[in-house]
């Protein structure tokens, strides 16, 4: 009778578990190094969480927390750069010099339809994802950049996922979305190599 209970539990915690949207903090990680690009220049960095979560997300942590390990991991990949770091600016409200606007389009994991339903649709359609079947798991993460290191702006969209046919575990989800972070800014900073 015990292990009957046990098991009951168990697949209500894991169902209760595959139905909530989740959201895991970032690991602040060695990724790529670029320690004399924007040296000594001075780059105002303003950051927007777009995402349209559920209410009954579980989240460990915040978007501003998710928001911040992002601006720590530009830190320790342009060391030499003067950041300034500025949160949700107003659209209309001019910005001087050279600048990254970086909006938070997607970082959580969760079942394919509540996953695409939660991305706020002005820089990635959400029909990116009509072909994928709406009841296996995404982990990923979209960022969506507007960048001015020179006279004229222009737009990038980093976007990384890892999608499972079949529910997983905690420690497996979690450590997929946290490599689709740090890929999606890999590929940030890659794209900024060839634009420069």
């Amino acid at each position: 009778m015990k292990y009957l209970i046990t098991l009951i539990l168990c697949v209500s915690y894991c169902h209760s578990f595959s139905q909530k949207m989740q959201v895991y903090c970032p690991e602040v990680v060695d990724t790529l190094l670029r320690s004399e690009q924007f040296a000594g220049e001075n780059i105002t960095v303003i950051l927007t969480d777009a995402r349209k979560l559920p209410k009954n997300t579980q989240a460990d942590c915040s978007g501003n927390q998710v928001l911040g390990a992002l601006v720590k991991q530009l830190r320790k990949t342009y060391p030499k750069a003067t950041l300034n770091i500025k949160n949700n600016l107003n659209a209309q409200q001019p910005i001087s010099g050279k600048y990254i606007k970086i909006m938070l389009e997607a970082y959580q994991f969760g079942i394919e339809k509540d996953f695409a339903a939660s991305i706020n649709p002005k820089y990635y359609a959400p029909e990116s994802f009509k072909d994928i079947p709406e009841d296996s798991y995404t982990a990923g993460t979209i960022l969506a950049f507007e960048i001015k290191t020179d006279e004229k702006p222009f737009h990038f969209v980093a976007s990384q996922f890892h999608r499972f046919a079949l529910e997983i575990n905690e420690s497996t989800s979690k450590k997929a979305l946290r490599e689709s972070f740090t890929k999606a800014l890999n590929d940030f900073v890659l794209f900024i190599d060839k634009n420069q």
